[in-house]
């Protein structure tokens, strides 16, 4: 009970963002838990102070624990959490400039998250893969064509799922990453068609931080086809 309160106290304080205090409590709630031998503990704080180390930038010290509760969530069965951390050992090795390494990754995680059932939280870790394999087309670029395919299947996915599910918020998120791909591409009639799908989104899940985004893209899409009104 004290490990996962000094764990909850780390997120907290890094939502504050005191990333010192995050560290401490993380650090000796791990101790703790590792005392315990609580893995599914031990797997989650690893992942959470993966998370502080690499707002650090300390991306090889937050790989290790990263890849730590990885191994860890595959063992106990708790494949949520080891995709969710497999993502962001792919977000630090991107971030590091290890590019291949952060391609394995991703390609990895992309196929472990969908023996998941569908959820919410499916559908954020789909979107997050897309972001990451759009991030890494544009510093790969002999591999671009590729993993421009990856990112719209995984936004595509993130979308159509949260769709099903009503998380609008996701849903948007999803379609105005995918219509911004497709912009990107010169796929301008789909491109908008896709926006308007992410504003409709926005709309229903009362969104203005998103809804601006969407609506200044589909703004572009519009003077790009000569409707300048």
């Amino acid at each position: 009970l004290v490990s996962q309160i000094l764990g909850r106290l780390g997120n907290v304080a890094f939502a504050l963002g005191l990333e010192t205090d995050a560290e401490e409590y993380l650090t000796m709630a791990l101790s703790g838990a590792r005392a315990l031998e609580n893995l599914a503990l031990v797997a989650t704080i690893l992942n959470d102070r993966g998370n502080v180390l690499a707002s650090q930038k300390r991306y090889s010290e937050a790989l290790g624990a990263f890849t730590e509760s990885t191994v860890l969530g595959d063992a106990i069965g708790h494949h949520s959490l080891a995709v969710t951390a497999l993502i962001n050992a792919a977000w630090s090795s991107l971030l590091e400039g290890q590019l291949t390494a952060s391609k394995d990754r991703l390609d990895l995680a992309f196929v472990q998250v969908n023996v998941l059932d569908d959820s919410h939280e499916k559908s954020q870790k789909l979107l997050s893969i897309g972001l990451a394999y759009d991030r890494l087309r544009q510093l790969l670029q002999p591999a671009n064509l590729k993993m421009t395919g990856q990112s719209a299947e995984a936004f595509r996915s993130s979308a159509e799922m949260a769709h099903r599910i009503k998380d609008h918020r996701t849903a948007s998120y999803g379609w105005g990453h995918l219509g911004h791909l497709y912009e990107e591409e010169g796929r301008i009639a789909e491109a908008l068609e896709l926006t308007r799908r992410a504003i409709h989104a926005a709309q229903q899940s009362v969104m203005p931080q998103s809804l601006y985004q969407w609506e200044w893209q589909a703004g572009r899409l519009l003077r790009v086809q000569g409707k300048r009104d």
